[in-house]
């Protein structure tokens, strides 16, 4: 939380692009991110074709594997922006608009074992097949060695 920018947006043009985005991956523990009336997140997936990543972990945004059950929480501010698959199927994920002016914009897939909605700002949800994970089994992360 604070009053800055947090962006994976390196070239500024509000896209994910090849090079660009980030992977959380919450072996344990669980994840809060909220900014104020000057913040501006955007965070974005490691689009497909983005060298070195599998693709099997493409457009992942947050992994939260099966078993760790704590919260993942996304709040809005002056107009943040989350891009990617969010898979968290044993916890909730609560999603908050925050106060009134504010807004929180998902262009996500969203798996959680529990989804709350709440807050009084914007809430925007938009599914964009391109920007999220297509898998047919639960991706899985190995120790880097």
């Amino acid at each position: 939380s604070g009053s800055d920018t947090v962006t994976t947006d390196l070239n500024n043009n509000g896209h994910p692009d090849v090079g660009e985005g980030a992977l959380f991956f919450l072996e344990g523990g669980g994840i809060s991110i909220s900014g104020g009336n000057n913040t501006h997140v955007f965070l974005s997936a490691m689009p497909t074709g983005t060298p070195g990543l599998g693709s099997g972990l493409a457009n992942y945004l947050f992994y939260v594997p099966p078993g760790n059950t704590n919260t993942v929480k996304l709040t809005g501010g002056s107009s943040n922006v989350y891009i990617g698959t969010i898979l968290a199927p044993s916890s909730l994920v609560t999603l908050d608009g925050g106060s009134t002016s504010d807004s929180l914009n998902l262009q996500t897939q969203i798996v959680g074992y529990s989804i709350n909605l709440t807050g009084g700002g914007t809430l925007n949800i938009t599914y964009n097949q391109s920007q999220n994970a297509l898998t047919t089994t639960n991706p899985e992360l190995t120790q880097y060695k």
